[in-house]
């Protein structure tokens, strides 16, 4: 049997309601619906005005379908859709959406879990992003993997020299 995978990289906000019907199905037992949300605050205490993403469309849908693939494999899951935003992203919004669907409940959750931990710290990441600070400041490169020449930082504000030194 084989899994069927949708990938999609979105500017603005993300549908969750595309995910969640690209994995619906009457032979799952289960659907998980993962929303990666930008949060307010950073791990040193700085409030978070947004997150920016720029990617090379092809190639990153590419590099995401085939971290599902992998996850599909691993786990015997049905369905995966994964939509990435592009662009900027505010703090409360919506990033990313993992949505897996598979026979058992218990293989939900582990494979999400994977493909977010996949996206965030593995070869495979969907990763350059910059952080954007109220108060000014940046931060890019939160998760400089494979991706990076896929997933580009933006910034409105700073310079390319400026930028090279985050």
């Amino acid at each position: 049997m084989s899994a069927t995978i949708a990938i999609r990289l979105r500017a603005g906000a993300l549908d969750e309601a595309w995910a969640r019907a690209c994995v619906q199905g009457a032979d799952a037992g289960c659907n998980l619906l993962f929303l990666g949300t930008v949060r307010a605050t950073s791990a040193d205490g700085r409030r978070v005005l947004r997150l920016e993403y720029e990617a090379y469309a092809d190639m990153a849908e590419a590099e995401l379908h085939s971290l599902a693939g992998e996850a599909c494999a691993r786990h015997g899951l049905l369905r995966v859709a994964i939509e990435h935003a592009l662009g900027p992203v505010a703090a409360g919004e919506t990033s990313v959406v993992v949505a897996v669907a598979a026979e058992h409940r218990s293989t939900v959750f582990l494979a999400a879990a994977e493909i977010m931990d996949a996206l965030k710290l593995s070869d495979s990441t969907v990763g350059r992003i910059l952080a954007f600070f109220v108060g000014g400041g940046a931060f890019g490169s939160l998760y400089p993997r494979k991706m990076n020449a896929l997933m580009l930082p933006r910034c409105v504000s700073q310079s390319r020299s400026q930028l090279e030194t985050l």
